[in-house]
Protein backbone atom coordinates (compact mmCIF):
# COMPACT_ATOMS: atom_id res chain seq x y z
CA UNK A 1 0.00 0.00 0.00
CA UNK A 2 1.24 3.58 -0.98
CA UNK A 3 0.54 6.76 0.44
CA UNK A 4 0.28 9.74 -1.84
CA UNK A 5 -0.52 13.54 -1.74
CA UNK A 6 -4.17 14.85 -0.94
CA UNK A 7 -4.12 18.44 -2.51
CA UNK A 8 -6.98 21.08 -2.25
CA UNK A 9 -7.61 23.33 -5.58
CA UNK A 10 -8.55 26.85 -4.98
CA UNK A 11 -9.98 28.24 -8.57
CA UNK A 12 -8.15 31.44 -9.00
CA UNK A 13 -10.93 34.02 -8.91
CA UNK A 14 -12.50 32.15 -5.40
CA UNK A 15 -12.10 33.02 -1.51
CA UNK A 16 -12.72 30.94 1.53
CA UNK A 17 -16.73 31.65 0.85
CA UNK A 18 -16.92 30.06 -2.34
CA UNK A 19 -14.41 26.89 -1.34
CA UNK A 20 -16.47 26.79 1.44
CA UNK A 21 -19.94 27.06 -0.22
CA UNK A 22 -18.42 24.28 -2.96
CA UNK A 23 -17.64 21.45 -0.42
CA UNK A 24 -21.19 22.17 1.54
CA UNK A 25 -22.98 21.58 -1.48
CA UNK A 26 -21.07 18.67 -2.19
CA UNK A 27 -21.13 16.93 1.22
CA UNK A 28 -24.85 18.02 1.12
CA UNK A 29 -25.80 17.23 -2.17
CA UNK A 30 -24.46 13.09 -1.13
CA UNK A 31 -25.69 13.08 1.97
CA UNK A 32 -28.76 14.55 2.22
CA UNK A 33 -27.98 15.74 5.86
CA UNK A 34 -28.37 19.21 7.24
CA UNK A 35 -25.13 20.57 8.63
CA UNK A 36 -23.94 20.96 11.83
CA UNK A 37 -20.93 23.04 13.07
CA UNK A 38 -19.00 22.76 16.84
CA UNK A 39 -19.43 26.43 18.27
CA UNK A 40 -16.74 27.82 20.43
CA UNK A 41 -17.26 30.59 23.05
CA UNK A 42 -15.27 31.81 26.24
CA UNK A 43 -16.23 33.61 29.03
CA UNK A 44 -14.48 36.85 30.04
CA UNK A 45 -12.22 34.19 32.58
CA UNK A 46 -11.35 32.29 29.87
CA UNK A 47 -14.07 29.11 30.20
CA UNK A 48 -14.71 27.86 27.39
CA UNK A 49 -18.07 25.56 26.30
CA UNK A 50 -18.27 24.20 23.13
CA UNK A 51 -21.90 22.54 21.73
CA UNK A 52 -23.23 21.88 18.40
CA UNK A 53 -25.56 24.06 16.35
CA UNK A 54 -27.19 23.60 13.13
CA UNK A 55 -26.07 26.04 10.63
CA UNK A 56 -28.80 28.22 9.11
CA UNK A 57 -27.17 30.42 6.38
CA UNK A 58 -24.09 31.12 4.56
CA UNK A 59 -23.96 34.59 3.97
CA UNK A 60 -21.29 36.44 2.30
CA UNK A 61 -19.30 37.57 4.60
CA UNK A 62 -20.77 34.91 7.85
CA UNK A 63 -22.22 31.91 9.07
CA UNK A 64 -25.72 32.23 10.47
CA UNK A 65 -27.13 29.81 13.41
CA UNK A 66 -29.93 30.75 16.21
CA UNK A 67 -29.94 30.32 19.76
CA UNK A 68 -32.17 31.19 22.96
CA UNK A 69 -31.32 34.88 24.16
CA UNK A 70 -30.89 33.17 27.73
CA UNK A 71 -28.80 30.69 26.81
CA UNK A 72 -25.00 30.12 27.88
CA UNK A 73 -23.67 30.79 24.37
CA UNK A 74 -25.15 33.82 24.48
CA UNK A 75 -23.96 35.17 27.89
CA UNK A 76 -20.37 34.05 26.83
CA UNK A 77 -20.75 36.14 23.17
CA UNK A 78 -21.67 39.01 25.00
CA UNK A 79 -18.92 38.74 27.28
CA UNK A 80 -16.14 37.69 24.68
CA UNK A 81 -17.41 37.75 21.43
CA UNK A 82 -14.50 35.88 19.75
CA UNK A 83 -15.70 32.74 18.20
CA UNK A 84 -14.68 29.55 16.73
CA UNK A 85 -16.71 27.19 14.45
CA UNK A 86 -15.37 23.48 12.92
CA UNK A 87 -17.06 21.85 10.39
CA UNK A 88 -16.81 17.98 9.65
CA UNK A 89 -17.66 17.07 6.04
CA UNK A 90 -17.07 12.76 5.83
CA UNK A 91 -18.73 11.26 3.34
CA UNK A 92 -18.38 8.64 0.33
CA UNK A 93 -17.81 9.88 -3.13
CA UNK A 94 -19.39 7.71 -6.26
CA UNK A 95 -19.85 5.01 -3.83
CA UNK A 96 -16.25 4.48 -3.59
CA UNK A 97 -13.81 7.29 -2.68
CA UNK A 98 -13.94 7.82 1.11
CA UNK A 99 -13.62 11.95 1.49
CA UNK A 100 -12.89 13.45 5.16
CA UNK A 101 -12.83 17.46 4.98
CA UNK A 102 -12.69 19.96 7.95
CA UNK A 103 -13.75 23.70 7.79
CA UNK A 104 -11.97 25.91 10.90
CA UNK A 105 -13.75 29.19 11.60
CA UNK A 106 -12.44 31.99 13.85
CA UNK A 107 -13.84 35.06 13.96
CA UNK A 108 -16.16 37.86 15.85
CA UNK A 109 -19.41 36.86 16.35
CA UNK A 110 -22.55 39.63 16.71
CA UNK A 111 -26.16 39.63 17.40
CA UNK A 112 -28.41 40.16 13.92
CA UNK A 113 -31.64 42.97 14.88
CA UNK A 114 -34.64 42.39 12.57
CA UNK A 115 -37.23 39.66 11.52
CA UNK A 116 -34.88 36.55 10.97
CA UNK A 117 -35.52 35.34 13.53
CA UNK A 118 -39.18 34.80 12.45
CA UNK A 119 -37.27 33.38 8.88
CA UNK A 120 -35.13 30.67 11.44
CA UNK A 121 -37.95 29.74 13.54
CA UNK A 122 -40.81 28.67 10.25
CA UNK A 123 -37.28 26.56 8.77
CA UNK A 124 -37.18 24.30 11.92
CA UNK A 125 -39.09 20.92 12.18
CA UNK A 126 -42.26 21.02 13.87
CA UNK A 127 -40.45 19.28 17.13
CA UNK A 128 -37.46 22.11 16.94
CA UNK A 129 -40.28 25.12 16.77
CA UNK A 130 -41.99 23.26 20.09
CA UNK A 131 -38.77 22.96 22.18
CA UNK A 132 -38.38 26.70 21.03
CA UNK A 133 -41.51 27.56 22.53
CA UNK A 134 -41.31 25.46 25.74
CA UNK A 135 -37.86 25.95 26.81
CA UNK A 136 -37.61 29.37 28.85
CA UNK A 137 -34.64 28.93 30.33
CA UNK A 138 -31.88 26.67 29.14
CA UNK A 139 -29.47 24.47 31.34
CA UNK A 140 -31.79 24.63 34.05
CA UNK A 141 -33.26 21.12 36.29
CA UNK A 142 -36.34 19.54 34.84
CA UNK A 143 -38.89 17.02 35.32
CA UNK A 144 -38.54 14.79 32.17
CA UNK A 145 -42.52 13.74 32.34
CA UNK A 146 -43.56 17.01 33.07
CA UNK A 147 -41.79 18.68 29.92
CA UNK A 148 -42.89 15.25 27.92
CA UNK A 149 -46.24 16.08 28.87
CA UNK A 150 -46.08 19.42 27.87
CA UNK A 151 -44.14 18.58 24.47
CA UNK A 152 -47.29 16.16 23.99
CA UNK A 153 -50.48 18.64 24.72
CA UNK A 154 -48.50 21.58 22.40
CA UNK A 155 -47.87 18.96 19.69
CA UNK A 156 -51.67 18.01 19.76
CA UNK A 157 -53.12 21.12 19.96
CA UNK A 158 -51.00 22.34 17.28
CA UNK A 159 -52.14 19.15 14.78
CA UNK A 160 -55.13 19.92 15.36
CA UNK A 161 -55.20 23.40 14.65
CA UNK A 162 -56.20 24.60 17.88
CA UNK A 163 -52.89 26.52 18.35
CA UNK A 164 -50.89 28.45 15.93
CA UNK A 165 -47.48 28.24 17.22
CA UNK A 166 -45.11 31.79 16.63
CA UNK A 167 -41.24 32.73 17.12
CA UNK A 168 -40.30 32.94 20.71
CA UNK A 169 -39.17 36.23 22.00
CA UNK A 170 -35.84 34.89 23.26
CA UNK A 171 -35.27 33.13 20.05
CA UNK A 172 -32.32 35.26 18.54
CA UNK A 173 -29.58 35.12 15.38
CA UNK A 174 -26.49 35.33 15.45
CA UNK A 175 -23.55 35.76 12.66
CA UNK A 176 -20.07 34.72 12.81
CA UNK A 177 -18.12 36.95 10.66
CA UNK A 178 -15.09 34.99 9.99
CA UNK A 179 -11.11 36.34 10.19
CA UNK A 180 -9.55 33.16 9.55
CA UNK A 181 -10.64 29.70 7.54
CA UNK A 182 -8.46 26.56 7.76
CA UNK A 183 -9.57 24.01 5.03
CA UNK A 184 -8.53 20.63 5.37
CA UNK A 185 -8.71 17.46 3.31
CA UNK A 186 -7.75 13.91 3.21
CA UNK A 187 -9.24 10.89 1.22
CA UNK A 188 -7.97 7.25 1.16
CA UNK A 189 -4.38 6.71 1.70
CA UNK A 190 -3.44 10.07 1.51
CA UNK A 191 -1.76 12.53 3.23
CA UNK A 192 -3.63 15.49 3.86
CA UNK A 193 -3.61 19.23 2.64
CA UNK A 194 -4.57 22.30 4.18
CA UNK A 195 -5.53 26.00 2.91
CA UNK A 196 -5.43 28.39 5.24
CA UNK A 197 -7.19 31.55 4.26
CA UNK A 198 -6.37 34.91 6.26
CA UNK A 199 -8.54 38.27 5.67
CA UNK A 200 -6.20 41.35 5.05
CA UNK A 201 -6.73 44.96 6.65
CA UNK A 202 -8.29 45.95 2.84
CA UNK A 203 -10.48 43.09 3.04
CA UNK A 204 -9.37 40.66 0.88
CA UNK A 205 -8.36 37.23 1.33
CA UNK A 206 -4.52 35.57 0.93
CA UNK A 207 -4.35 31.70 1.23
CA UNK A 208 -1.43 29.24 1.50
CA UNK A 209 -1.01 25.59 1.71
CA UNK A 210 0.32 24.48 5.16
CA UNK A 211 0.92 21.29 7.07
CA UNK A 212 -1.76 18.73 7.79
Amino acid sequence: MTSRLAKIDVPKQWGPFELFQNWMAEFTSITKLPVFLNLATASSDGYVKNRFVELQELANDGILFNTCDNSPKVKQLTENPKAAASFLFQYVRNNTEPVSRQVRIEGIAERIPGKMEENTFYAEPLYAQIRSVLIKDQSMEVNWDELKNQHDEMLAKVKSGEITLSPPENLVVYKIVPTTFDFYHSGENEIADRVLFTQETSGLWKHCHITA
